[in-house]
Parts: C-alpha cells; structure tokens; sequence
C-alpha cells in the first residue's frame, strides 16, 4: 500500500519544479518513484486552482453583494422626500382607507391617526442586510425622523379637513352628494376647498385654482364641477 506523501512535502516538490528542479532529480533524491512526485506536484497545483477559482467566486459575490447594498442605499435616498402637499383622502360618507401608497411610502392608519410610515425597500431581504452592516449607524435614526415628521404632516392634514367640517358646519353646510337638500356641499367639492386653502397658506406660487360660479336654484359650480346647493339667503 502506498505510503501517504506529507502535504509539506508535495508543496516543497511543488515549489522546487517551478523553480526549476525537474521530477527525476528531486525522485533520485527523495527515493520516490519519479510517477508519485508528479502525483504529489499535480495535487498542490490543482489545490491551487480550485482555492483561486474560490477566492474569484467570493470576490465577485462580494463586489455583486455590495453593489445591491449601494442601488438599495440609492433608492432609500429617492424615497425620502417631503410628503405630497395635496392629499385626495375623502370626506365623511367615504372611509378613509387604512392605508396610503403615497409612490415608495406606505403609511399605516389606526384610528383616527396616520402612525407607522414604511418605505417599499424595508419589504426586501437586502434591507435586513443592510442593516445588519451598518448596525446603529445615525442614519437609521435619522429615518426614524423623518417617518414620524411625515405622519405628522398627513396627519395635520385630517385636522385641517375637521376644521373646514366645522367651518361647514358653522354655516350651516353639510358634506354631502344628495342635492336636493340645501345647504349641502359635495365631497369632492370640500377636497377642493381643502386644496386651495392649503395652497394658500404653503404660498404656493402659482396658488391652487379655484374657480367658483352660481347655478340655478341655489346650486353652484365648483371647478367645472357641481359643488353643492347653498342654503336660501333667509336661511345662510
């Protein structure tokens, strides 16, 4: 039975064929049969290429791995932009849904609150990477920041829809889609309420249009659309 050759030893044959030492020699002097010290110098090199091949497979899953950590770092910057300044989000007599897509922004209502913003990217395996990389880094926390800045500006949004209810609701107006009553406004007419005051008091430049006209019977039209019917001037 063969005798097994020391892993040192084929690396020292290994080392002194490329330097030049050919197999006979080194089998003269090591008493080998000329047929096991190329055994032995074929066995280092094929570790070597397989250990290379390896270490160029890793390589190249790195710089692929961190190459998808940079596109997802890219995209978390996209997302976090200030929240749309005008909100379609309905008025009383249609639910409000549980939730907005508002582009890559998911937000996540309960109850009468907007509470938890969720980017698209946070649903991906990379994400849970990324952070695993970056541990506690400030950025993480700056995030957060910015989450809870845009909830609360949806959520200043839903006061400002409950004001203009009870502006409404002050002159006797009510939201509504049934004109045949009076003193009915329509929900879509109160969205544009909504955004043209709002444009008023962010100074957009030019300022949300908001074309009013006077209809029969006490209707009016509001943005090429019906808006509602006023109530009688006895009763305003």
């Amino acid at each position: 039975m063969p005798k097994n050759i020391p892993w040192e030893q084929k690396e020292g044959w290994c080392g002194r064929f490329e330097r030049g030492d050919s197999v006979a020699m080194m089998a003269r002097e090591y008493r080998k049969d000329p047929r096991t010290v190329q055994r032995g110098i074929d066995d280092v090199r094929r570790h070597r290429a397989t250990k290379d091949a390896r270490e160029a497979l890793l390589r190249e899953s790195l710089r692929h791995h961190l190459e998808d950590l940079l596109v997802l770092v890219e995209r978390v910057a996209r997302s976090v932009v200030s929240p749309p300044t005008h909100l379609e989000l309905r008025f009383p007599g249609v639910e409000i849904a549980p939730f907005l897509d508002i582009g890559p922004v998911r937000v996540d209502r309960h109850g009468d609150t907007f509470d938890v913003v969720t980017l698209e990217v946070e649903q991906e395996f990379t994400w849970g990477l990324l952070k695993e990389h970056l541990g506690r880094d400030r950025t993480f926390r700056l995030l957060a920041r910015w989450k809870q800045a845009f909830s609360e500006a949806l959520n200043a949004h839903l006061v400002f829809r409950d004001g203009l209810l009870t502006v409404l609701e002050d002159f006797g107006l009510r939201i509504s889609d049934d004109l045949l009553q009076p003193g009915t406004v329509r929900p879509a007419a109160a969205e544009e309420l909504v955004k043209a005051a709002v444009s008023q008091i962010l100074l957009e430049d030019p300022p949300y249009e908001l074309q009013l006209k006077q209809g029969e019977n006490g209707e009016f039209l509001l943005n090429r659309g019906t808006g509602g019917r006023l109530l009688p001037d006895s009763e305003a």
